[in-house]
């Protein structure tokens, strides 16, 4: 009789597969924080290294969705390794790296410097590039000062507008208001205040009167991506390894490179540390 998959979970991946490593690594770490958070009452709760070994390995091999991380514990060998055959639901993973944010970054740290140790990264040497991705901000919410002010004036001539015909319907008040008391103000007056309260805060972060900042992502700057495209947009940058394991990451609002160099050094050296002596770029950082 043909078997599908090996009788042993450790047979489903070579002696020499990332996701040993990546299993072995994860093993030694301390997680009592995050187990710690778990409450013994409700269902059974899968052990946090199970989750962190399938997010890492899934960041290690470029994987970053959750909902394919969860489908691929049902049809990957190496996923079906690193979660012992269990089955975790794309929910739980997102919820998992969301609740633990600030512990997964010591752990990223962590696991940086055990491969740092055990001689799986090339120490003192480090590549680094950037790319920039679109903020979730739409472009026209980006104005100058001057074009704050603009539009300042045009949500007090809407204000006045709504105003005056609140005014003109207080005939039919008892219609308009039903079971309400009537002193509220209407919902498009709200808004529009509320807009404007908005636009106020923002215009204190403007350093002279031709900076641009956008209203629903004031720290996202317009950024020209690879395709000479020009979006409202971060500049994130990483470092790896000459094995291309990432050294460390950041997200900047500048859209010149070359702030950025220094930056990923001193990054790059906190997480192992242990200074950088060679440095590979593009023009783009000098």
């Amino acid at each position: 009789q043909f078997m599908l998959f090996p009788k042993s979970i450790d047979d489903y991946v070579p002696k020499n597969h990332l996701s040993r490593m990546i299993s072995n690594i994860v093993a030694q770490l301390d997680t009592k924080s995050i187990e710690d958070k778990y409450s013994s009452l409700g269902q059974n709760t899968y052990h946090p290294k199970i989750l962190i070994k399938l997010l890492f390995y899934g960041y290690a091999i470029g994987e970053r969705s959750g909902r394919k991380i969860a489908s691929k514990c049902e049809t990957d060998t190496a996923y079906i390794y690193l979660s012992q055959m269990y089955k975790p639901d794309f929910r739980t993973i997102n919820d998992f790296r969301k609740n633990n944010i600030l512990e997964l970054s010591q752990y990223f740290i962590d696991i940086l410097r055990m491969c740092k140790e055990l001689g799986l990264i090339s120490v003192g040497q480090m590549n680094i590039d950037g790319t920039k991705i679109k903020a979730n901000a739409a472009n026209r919410r980006t104005k100058t000062k001057e074009g704050y002010q603009r539009w300042i004036k045009r949500i007090d001539q809407k204000i006045k507008q709504i105003l005056e015909e609140a005014e003109a319907t207080d005939a039919k008040e008892d219609e308009l208001y039903r079971d309400k008391r009537g002193d509220e103000l209407p919902e498009e007056l709200n808004t529009q205040e509320k807009l404007k309260a908005k636009i106020k805060k923002v215009m204190e972060k403007f350093n002279n009167e031709k900076e641009k900042i956008n209203l629903s992502d004031p720290d996202a700057k317009f950024m020209k991506d690879g395709r000479y495209r020009i979006d409202t947009s971060y500049n994130c940058q990483a470092s790896l390894s000459k094995e291309q394991i990432m050294l460390s990451s950041e997200v900047i609002s500048e859209a010149s490179d070359r702030k950025a160099l220094e930056l990923m050094v001193k990054t790059t050296e906190a997480n192992l540390a242990q200074p950088v002596k060679e440095i590979a770029a593009d023009a783009g950082y000098s």
